[in-house]
Parts: structure tokens; C-alpha cells; sequence
């Protein structure tokens, strides 16, 4: 209960710091008067130099010189027990403030049951008007047993207290209810924060948990897919096989249904000759006689025709494929392709007659250039490098080359002049035409390609001592439809991969000097087939 602003009771019975009825008295040599806990309390805070400071008017004090004020702690005792009685009286009487109902004893506000003489909703006690839990009273926070406010806290019991139950928690950490509240705020602050933050990490750590799981899902539907596409490799290789077996099988037994046809036809013949031989050598001298010479010249002229028959062994005998290199070739291109990079494509040159296709995955060449002969002057006007550069990993793409006759893949860098060699060839320059188309396809000059020509030359253009390049003639079991490029810069490779052949490696280039920054590299070269950027999978 505050007292501060009751004027029927002398400011000298309000305590100044607490401003409640002084507990315990204590009075300083300046007149003013304190309950003994607070003024013990602030004893510690304004302690200066041996000495303590008034609260009030800041005067300076021994704290040995309080003295107890046992008048002024009479007269506040009988105040107290006339507050006591009156606040009793009022809580027992029917009022309408509160809207308690005069017939019923409820009270409209809180619900008070008279019945049980409790509130159905806080559980206060209609007499008292205090809460059974926690001895207090909900609308004015009273002490059950003092009736004073409730404006202190006990650390250790937990327990709301008024400055007279500090007596019965002698040696407790007692603080002032704002000051707890204050301090349980900021810490339920703290918490919820650090809750907050490892709630977020939690979430981050499930993330990873289930992209960990999706990753292992992934790799193991990418061994299914792999082993099921061989298996797809091998039945198609069955199928072709038996298909062959069928065709050489329908020809030779038609031959050998022709030939047998005239083993049965001269084995007839001859039974029915050693036959009439026969009956012969049983007639009479003169009648074996008489028939003799057709007889001899009949035996003499008939001889065995052999009737074409095939070969013991097969036309065709099947080879079955390597599978541990099959395996070993289907590994490499599986372990490339799961660096795959989507390029885009973007002209060298923009004057150039190329044409690229909306979603910049596609390069045609115009008709421009459709009515060179084969071997022009220069292709520099067609050169097409990728979106992306790159400076450090390793980056896998995949072009269709289906319907061309010729094309020229691989990755350019852009040479150093201090890299390069004074005695060199040419490097490569738009504004320049060069004498022979492939003079500049060098790695000397920043470019690792290969390329086809001619519809079926497939080459590698590598350094060599003059001012053309070394061109190796490259073996193609099975045409190219699908080429896939692999650049491990790190390890200074760029491999090239017939997807078409099961991913065979079609050539690779080592060592590789990459000066600066390097670009995937597409030229279509006079075909106007197109050349297309696709993923591995479709």
C-alpha cells in the first residue's frame, strides 16, 4: 500500500526511499528518518571516504551514529493496525466500484464466487480479497500477513515480500520488485535471442542434413542411371549382333537348302544306276553283252557334282566388347560430366555472319559463308567463345555436332606476348587473314581444339616447329554426333569425349600453359548445320 500520497498521515511516518510506513525506524542527526533495510541498502551505494550520504539531503553521516526512533516506531505501528482494520472492512463490505453485487456477492470485475469465496478466474479469496496461491492480492499486490506492499523480492525463497518479511529472510538476497523484473526481463531477452540464434542454426544444420541426404539419393540414382545405360550399351550391341547372325543365317540356309536339293537329286540318280548295274551283271553272256558299250560310256561320264557348301566357321564372329575398359571409359566420362557448366555462347566478332539462336545456346552460320569453297582464307569472322571464363576448377560442357561436316572445339586463352616465342607463328588477330585456315589453331597461340573437315578428316592441332601447326589425323570407330569437352585447369588438361561411342576419349592435351583466363571455343566453320550447347542428360 503507498502511503506517499495520503495526507492524513504525516510525512514523517513515509519512508523516503521506499515510500511505504517505516519498519523499523532509523533516524539521522538531519532529521530524517528511514526504514533499517533501506537505509542499509543505500548504505553501500553512497559509502564515500568512511563516511555515508542522507539520502535526502546528501549530508554526510557515520553509519554507526544511526540511531533507532522507537516513538516514531509506536505511532507507525498503530497506524498500521488502523490501516489493517480499515482495509479488512473495506474488502468485506459490498462495493460498487468494483462491481460486486449486493445479493449475489459477485463481483462482475473478477468473477468472485460466494459460494466458495473464491475468484473462478485468479482464485482469490472473497473475505481477504487475496490470491490463496500466492498470498496476494491481484489489484493491489498485498502482503497476506502484513497487508503492506508487496515491493520487494526475495532471490532465494522466490517470493514476493513486504519490508516486514524481511525480517523472516535473514542473510536472503532481497532487491526491489522493479529492479527483478527488470533483470528476469532482460535475461528472458538474452535467452530468447541465443534460443533464436541456435533456432537458426538448427534450421541451417537440418538444411545441410537433408541436402547430405540428397546428395547420397543423387549419387546412387547416378549409378542406377549408369549401370542401366550400360546395360541399355549391351543389348543394343546384342541386338545387332543376333540381327547379323539372322541375315547371314536366312542366306546360308537358303544355300544350303539349294544344295542339299541336289545332293538328294544325285544320290537318286546313282542308287538308280547301281541298280541297273546290277540287274545287268546277273543276265546271260550274250544279253550283258549287248548293252555293254552305253553301259561303260554311261559309267564313265557320270561323276559327283558338289553342290557349294559354306565355310565350317561364321562369316562373322562376335567380338564381345571390353567391359572392364568400357567401364573404365563410362567412369572417366560420368566423373567429367558431373562438372558440368551451362554455357552460353557469345560471337568474337559482332559484324561476323553467324547467327545465334534466342536462348543462346545454338550458332548457325549464315549464308554468307555457306558459299565458300572448302578451304577459305580465313575463319576468324566465326569464332564463338562462351559465356563463362575460367581461372582455376574443373568445367565439363557437351555440343551437338549431328548433321555437320565440319566444326573446330576446344578452349582459347589469350596469349602473352612475353610467353610467346619471337620465332612463333601467328597469333591469332580479327583483323588479320591468314594464309592457311589453320595456321592460327596452335596451343602456342592460346588455342587447344580439334576439329572435323572434309566430312570425315577428324584432327588435333598441336605445336610444332614451323609456322603451321602439327595437325594429327585422328581414328573415329564411330562418328562423333555428340562431342564433350573437360577442362581441368589445375591439372593443366583438356580432354575431348565421344559421347556417341560410349564416351571414348577422342584426344587429350597435356601440359597446357594457360597465360591468362580461358574461354570454351566454337567455330562452325562453312557447315550450316548447327552447333548446339546440351546438357549430359538429354
Amino acid at each position: 500500500m503507498d502511503f506517499s500520497s495520503q495526507g492524513s498521515i504525516n510525512e514523517e511516518m513515509i519512508c523516503c526511499i521506499c515510500q511505504q510506513l517505516l519498519t523499523e525506524p532509523m533516524s539521522l542527526h538531519c532529521g530524517h528518518n528511514f526504514c533499517q533495510l533501506c537505509i542499509a541498502a543505500t548504505e553501500s551505494e553512497s559509502f564515500f571516504g568512511g563516511q555515508c550520504r542522507c539520502p535526502v539531503c546528501q549530508s554526510t553521516y557515520d553509519p554507526w551514529h544511526l540511531m533507532p526512533n522507537k516513538e516514531l516506531d509506536n505511532i507507525v505501528k498503530k497506524i498500521r493496525e488502523v490501516n489493517m482494520w480499515s482495509h479488512q472492512q473495506q474488502r468485506s463490505d459490498l462495493c460498487e466500484q468494483h462491481g460486486l453485487c449486493e445479493q449475489q456477492g459477485l463481483c462482475e470485475q473478477h468473477g468472485l464466487c460466494e459460494q466458495q469465496g473464491l475468484c473462478e478466474q485468479h482464485g482469490l479469496c472473497e473475505q481477504h480479497g487475496l490470491c490463496e496461491q500466492h498470498g496476494l492480492c491481484e489489484q493491489h499486490g498485498l502482503c497476506e500477513q502484513h497487508g503492506e506492499n508487496c515491493h520487494l523480492f526475495c532471490k532465494e525463497d522466490g517470493k514476493a515480500i513486504c519490508s516486514l518479511c524481511v525480517q523472516e529472510h535473514p542473510g536472503h538476497q532481497i532487491s526491489l520488485m522493479e529492479e527483478v523484473v527488470k533483470e528476469c526481463q532482460e535475461k528472458l531477452e538474452a535467452a530468447l535471442d541465443r534460443l533464436t540464434q541456435e533456432q537458426q542454426e538448427v534450421e541451417e544444420l537440418e538444411a545441410v542434413i537433408n541436402e547430405e541426404r540428397a546428395t547420397w539419393k543423387t549419387e546412387r540414382e547416378r549409378i542406377w542411371k549408369g549401370f542401366d545405360e550400360m546395360r541399355d550399351i549391351l543389348d543394343r550391341e546384342k541386338q545387332m549382333e543376333l540381327q547379323k547372325l539372322r541375315e547371314d543365317e536366312v542366306h546360308v540356309l537358303d544355300n544350303l537348302a539349294v544344295a542339299n536339293d541336289q545332293v538328294v537329286q544325285q544320290r537318286q540318280s546313282m542308287r538308280e544306276f547301281i541298280s541297273y548295274l546290277q540287274h545287268h551283271m546277273c543276265e546271260s553272256s550274250i544279253d550283258m553283252l549287248q548293252d555293254m558299250i552305253n553301259t561303260f560310256k554311261r559309267s564313265e561320264v557320270w561323276t559327283l557334282k558338289k553342290p557349294k557348301i559354306v565355310s565350317k566357321k561364321l562369316k562373322s564372329t562376335l567380338r564381345f566388347p571390353d567391359l572392364p575398359w568400357m567401364l573404365q571409359v563410362f567412369k572417366e566420362l560420368a566423373e567429367a560430366q558431373s562438372y558440368w557448366v551451362d554455357l552460353m555462347l557469345n560471337p568474337l566478332n559482332t559484324l561476323s555472319d553467324i547467327i545465334i539462336s534466342e536462348d543462346r545456346r545454338q550458332v548457325t552460320v549464315g549464308n554468307y559463308f555457306m558459299f565458300w569453297n572448302v578451304y577459305p582464307c580465313d575463319f576468324s569472322a566465326l569464332d564463338v567463345l562462351g559465356s563463362q571464363n575460367f581461372s582455376s576448377g574443373k568445367y565439363y560442357w557437351e555440343v551437338d555436332v549431328s548433321k555437320k561436316i565440319a566444326w573446330i572445339l576446344g578452349v582459347y586463352s589469350k596469349t602473352s606476348n612475353l610467353n610467346r616465342k619471337k620465332t612463333s607463328g601467328f597469333v591469332f588477330n580479327p583483323d588479320v587473314n591468314y594464309l592457311n585456315a589453320y595456321s592460327r589453331f596452335r596451343p602456342e597461340n592460346g588455342y587447344w581444339v580439334v576439329g572435323l573437315q572434309n566430312e570425315s578428316e577428324y584432327n588435333a592441332f598441336e605445336d610444332s616447329s614451323t609456322s603451321d601447326p602439327k595437325v594429327l589425323t585422328l581414328s573415329m570407330f564411330v562418328p562423333p554426333c555428340r562431342v564433350g569437352v573437360f577442362l581441368d585447369y589445375e591439372a593443366r588438361t583438356v580432354s575431348f569425349f565421344n559421347v556417341t561411342n560410349h564416351g571414348s576419349l577422342i584426344y587429350k592435351f597435356s601440359k597446357c600453359h594457360f597465360s591468362q583466363t580461358v574461354y570454351p571455343y566454337f567455330n562452325p566453320w562453312n557447315c550450316p548445320a548447327p552447333m548446339t550447347l546440351c546438357p549430359p542428360s538429354s
